[in-house]
């Protein structure tokens, strides 16, 4: 079992939801730190942690894609 922790969860949570779709890193911002000023280079920090746990191996992500400019999308 891995340990992911609340914001990990809440990311995962809305990737996963939306499957093969990109979300906006807009969106994952406003959704996850709704009453905070959160940077991207936040959320990068948080996608990268969450591909270090669930991914096999991280730099060359199955599961988490980046699209860049954009934000990221969840590939079943």
């Amino acid at each position: 079992m891995i340990g992911i922790t609340p914001t990990e969860t809440q990311l995962l949570y809305i990737l996963v939801h939306n499957a093969n779709y990109i979300i906006t890193s807009t969106l994952l911002l406003n959704r996850v730190w709704p009453l905070e000023e959160a940077t991207e280079d936040r959320l990068h920090v948080h996608i990268h942690r969450l591909r270090d746990k669930i991914e096999q191996n991280p730099e060359n992500p199955k599961y988490i894609i980046s699209e860049r400019g954009l934000g990221y999308k969840f590939v079943k």
